[in-house]
């Protein structure tokens, strides 16, 4: 059944009285909730205060197991558990706060921002809405991605709004979470001090900062900067060969001069740290690094980390599929400095970290900024609940807001931006309407004031955009699986959880029946296709063994809806086997586009097949134009297209990097193209 679980914490410890001298994660049930991740009661709560921290979960062992886990720092400690049997239904979602973030354009996230989220009936689905152009959120795990598309930092900050959602068909329990975003422009800022770690003195060419002197191994200290280990080494890398991440105001002297000499950290000692005394505010590090040892030629010969402020902002950095061997490039990253202090660290995973030069560049001014407003749909009658709310920053002191074009019976709080009220029934007779925000601060001057305008459009209250069906829902809630119609009935196939188990929904009688353990294999990762009233699988995964890396089905196989049972078809050629890739039907026959050989483990192909079903021939057809898995083709027409998708498990981890190109396979011709990304934006 449900119980509500309570937690009381107080720390009465002295020597852990303030902010992170004590961090512990709490699990419940094997689950760690998003405020139970990271506890530090003294800089949440206050030292000498007592908390509660509650959770409602399902039991079904007949036991309630909590752990305090020692995983960061100090020992974790709890004054007292309560366990209180709450009426059985549907259970919380509980999803943990993002924190703000800031980013440049044109910059790739690196696969680590996730949102924290436990809890609810069934598996978690996320969306979100106010994104920075070019992101994206994975709907199955949280995790946001992408990279900044340019022109972002026009409309920046952006309030991006996340929601989680369960399975259980009803959206009433999900949960929303905001958090900023600020994009800044690649070029707005000025370098206001350069270090030549390594190396000598080097005049600046621009109207920037001289590059500082940084030519002694081991510890180094001045009043620009300090660096507390460290050996030098002559790289002598050439302009010719840079990286096209250098910057343009880089000329050949400078690059040539950063680029004579790294500063490497040997294995032995503390992790290399440079401490870089800073007004608080806004910069720009940028790092410039470059493989110069033999010895280290190679992708996975040499791997290291990046904190900057004491948060990772690179992950098993591999210096040559980042830039090539001998090949200087640069690395830039956005960062806020409160505490009149840059730190910038490295860590040591495989051979020595490096680096040959920093360049700190102080960003611009940023004023007033207003978050845009994304366009509303309500209905007459609606009362708003609280979440509308104008987010803005910067400015001198505090911030008014006013608004002209409001539907009747909606206002605006002068203070905070809150959007209130209820809309009138009528107002949608005068809709859409236009309406302007105007923020500005304490100042006596107008002219910064910032204002934004969207669109409000109110419905008659008949008016209905969707249709819930109502079903019975008695589906496995599934990913990495298929979903397809054959006949009059949808069949929802394989996947990670229950995968051999077929859910069949029909739309006529608007019900769902299960197959249970009707499937040979866990087929999963996989696009069927139905042709002649059977359900094909081809270019599948076999089982779901993550951790070894998932195996490619040695055969096609095909499901037949009206016997309701499973066909073996002919063995796919040894060295064509693959899951995760993309299937199409064209002329009577398939064909197979792309996957991946070894799960998440590597082994991404550019393969390119075609089956004849009523031949049983299996024909290899040239590579597409780029590997590609974790995507479905299409047949637009007589073209093909492949879109979407990764390169899993190979050097940027498991979910990158992603593909944004798209290539296209034309059947009159024969023909295999990429789309230029010019075009792909248009469209």
């Amino acid at each position: 059944g449900n119980y509500e679980v309570r937690l009381y914490f107080a720390n009465g410890f002295a020597g852990t009285g303030s902010f992170g001298e004590r961090l512990f994660h709490v699990e419940i049930e094997d689950r760690i909730f998003p405020a139970l991740y990271e506890i530090d009661l003294s800089g949440t709560y206050g030292h000498a205060t007592g908390t509660m921290i509650s959770h409602i979960l399902e039991v079904t062992d007949g036991n309630i197991t909590v752990k305090l886990l020692h995983s960061l720092l100090e020992n974790p400690l709890v004054n007292g558990i309560e366990i209180l049997k709450v009426t059985d239904g549907e259970l919380p979602i509980y999803v943990g706060d993002l924190a703000d973030q800031l980013n440049l354009e044109e910059e790739p996230l690196d696969g680590s921002l996730l949102v924290n989220a436990a809890g609810g009936d069934g598996n978690l689905n996320y969306s979100a809405s106010g994104l920075p152009p070019g992101l994206f959120i994975e709907p199955t795990n949280g995790q946001i991605g992408g990279t900044i598309s340019p022109g972002a930092a026009a409309n920046s900050p952006y309030t991006v709004t996340v929601v989680v959602d369960d399975g259980d068909g009803s959206t009433e329990d999900q949960v929303a979470t905001n958090f900023m975003w600020t994009v800044l422009e690649s070029d707005i800022s000025f370098p206001v001090l350069r270090i030549n770690a390594g190396g000598a003195f080097v005049s600046s060419t621009d109207l920037g900062a001289d590059w500082q002197a940084n030519a002694t191994s081991d510890a180094f200290s001045s009043s620009l900067y300090s660096v507390n280990t460290g050996a030098i080494y002559s790289s002598k890398l050439n302009y010719a060969n840079r990286d096209a991440s250098i910057p343009s105001y880089i000329d050949e002297a400078t690059y040539n001069a950063i680029f004579a000499k790294e500063r490497y950290d040997r294995i032995d000692g503390e992790e290399m740290e440079f401490k870089i005394p800073l007004t608080n505010g806004y910069y720009i590090a940028n790092l410039y690094l470059g493989n110069s040892y033999s010895g280290t030629n190679q992708a996975g010969d040499r791997i290291f980390d990046i904190l900057i402020e004491g948060n990772l902002v690179r992950d098993n950095l591999d210096l040559i599929p980042e830039f090539g061997h001998k090949s200087g490039g640069m690395l830039s990253f956005p960062v806020l400095v409160s505490d009149g202090e840059l730190n910038i660290g490295f860590l040591h995973q495989v051979e020595n970290p490096l680096i040959n030069a920093i360049e700190i560049l102080g960003a611009a001014n940023l004023g007033i900024i207003v978050n845009p407003i994304a366009d509303q749909v309500n209905d007459e009658g609606e009362q708003l609940d609280g979440t509308l709310t104008v987010n803005a920053s910067g400015g001198e002191g505090a911030l008014s807001f006013s608004a002209t074009g409001l539907p009747p019976g909606i206002a605006i709080e002068p203070s905070n931006g809150q959007l209130f009220g209820t809309i009138e029934i009528g107002a949608s007779t005068n809709s859409p309407y236009t309406v302007s925000i105007t923020v500005d601060d304490s100042d006596t001057i107008t002219t910064d004031a910032v204002t934004v305008d969207f669109m409000w459009s109110v419905q008659p209250v008949d008016t209905m955009s969707w249709i819930d069906k109502d079903e019975n829902e008695n589906y496995t809630a599934r990913h990495e699986c298929s979903f397809t119609q054959a006949g009059d009935k949808f069949y929802l196939m394989g996947g990670r959880e229950n995968s051999k188990t077929l859910d069949v929904y029909d739309y006529t009688s608007n019900t769902w029946t299960s197959l249970e353990d009707s499937a040979p294999l866990e087929f999963n990762h996989f696009q069927a296709t139905e042709y002649k009233g059977l359900i094909w699988v081809i270019g599948s995964f076999k089982d779901n063994n993550f951790s070894a890396g998932e195996a490619p089905a040695e055969h096609i196989w095909a499901f037949d809806p009206a016997n309701e049972e499973w066909i073996q078809g002919p063995e796919i050629p040894v060295g064509r086997r693959r899951g995760s890739s993309g299937l199409v039907l064209y002329n009577d026959k398939f064909y197979v586009v792309g996957g991946n050989t070894n799960g998440h483990k590597g082994g991404f192909v550019s393969w390119f097949d075609e089956y004849d079903p009523s031949t049983g021939i299996w024909t290899p057809l040239p590579d597409a134009p780029r590997e590609r898995d974790h995507f479905h083709a299409a047949l637009i027409g007589d073209k093909l297209y492949a879109a979407g998708g990764r390169l899993s498990g190979g050097p940027g981890g498991v979910f990158k990097p992603l593909i944004a190109q798209v290539d296209v396979y034309e059947f009159t011709s024969g023909s295999l193209s990429k789309v230029p990304m010019d075009d792909q934006n248009k469209h």
